[in-house]
């Protein structure tokens, strides 16, 4: 009460909207959820993969900050410290892999950063073996890029992190690739010319299923044996945002990167460093090449 008022006082505050709300109005967007943090991104991106897959592209309000805007390249980043979460996503990954106007626009990235558990032998194996194989996989995976080049690697399996010069252990995986005819979706086998951002630079890029088998399909990049999926890439460790964020912008300068994140105050915190980091090289990069600006903009979930 104030002056013995008989009446107290009430303050109103907000409104806080999730900020996924704004998500549509966007052209780049880097979505970043942490554990159960991924939910309200699992729900915009099939709002996304939905209008893709029906028209080919979000309708276009004419205004910049309509309801839509044209939707340029999506990133969604997911971490979590069990793999199984991923099943939740697995139609929705599915459609990804599958259907090519979603191709050269919505990536998902996978990272598992829970550690093996201490003194747990079959745990300890399992890591051991992967960490094994990835070194195998990245000696040849680095022969390739060298040998044909991005334009001819570039698929919805390419680990855009070794791409970047990361060292992370991948597995690679079918579980959540279902095939085309079960999700009744137009399949990504015939040949087509598309131009696709791949974080470091555009380049043309040839969709096609007559790809033999072989060494590409055991890192995940082609479909195998003629079946009409790819193997999905999950990443051991965490995402380096530093390096990923800025290669995202820099292969597409003048648009605004908006990051969203739900996660924890050490991943919202940590990304608000790099997105502080990254207008301060973009900012250098104008004033010294001439570049269009580019602003690096963070969004994040409100909690209590």
């Amino acid at each position: 009460k104030e002056k013995n008022s008989p009446l107290p006082m009430v303050a109103l505050d907000g409104p806080y909207m999730a900020p996924t709300q704004s998500a549509l109005t966007k052209k780049v967007l880097v979505a970043v959820g942490a554990g159960v943090g991924i939910t309200p991104f699992l729900s915009l991106m099939s709002t996304i993969i939905t209008q893709l897959d029906q028209d080919g592209d979000l309708p276009d309000s004419g205004q910049e900050h309509g309801k839509f805007a044209r939707l340029v390249e999506v990133h969604f980043y997911w971490m979590t410290r069990n793999a199984d979460e991923f099943l939740f996503a697995k139609k929705l990954i599915s459609r990804i892999m599958t259907h090519r106007n979603l191709l050269d626009r919505v990536f998902v990235h996978l990272h598992v950063t829970g550690k093996a558990p201490e003194k747990h032998a079959s745990g300890h194996v399992f890591r051991e073996a992967l960490k094994r194989q990835s070194e195998v996989d990245r000696v040849v995976f680095k022969e390739l890029l060298k040998e044909r080049g991005l334009q001819k690697m570039a698929g919805p399996s390419l680990p855009m992190c070794w791409v970047n010069g990361g060292r992370e252990d991948i597995m690679w995986t079918t579980t959540l690739a279902l095939p085309s005819n079960k999700l009744r979706v137009e399949t990504a086998t015939s040949v087509k010319e598309r131009t696709v951002c791949h974080h470091t630079e555009e380049v043309s890029v040839e969709l096609s299923a007559e790809c033999a088998p072989g060494i590409d399909a055991s890192l995940g990049m082609v479909p195998s044996d003629g079946d009409d999926f790819y193997m999905v890439p999950i990443i051991f460790g965490r995402p380096d945002f530093a390096t990923e964020i800025r290669s995202i912008g820099k292969a597409r300068p003048g648009y605004n990167v908006h990051l969203y994140a739900c996660a924890n105050d050490t991943v919202v915190q940590g990304l608000q460093d790099v997105a502080d980091v990254c207008n301060q090289h973009a900012e250098a990069d104008t004033q010294a090449n001439g570049t269009a600006p580019q602003k690096y903009i963070l969004h994040y979930e409100r909690f209590g």
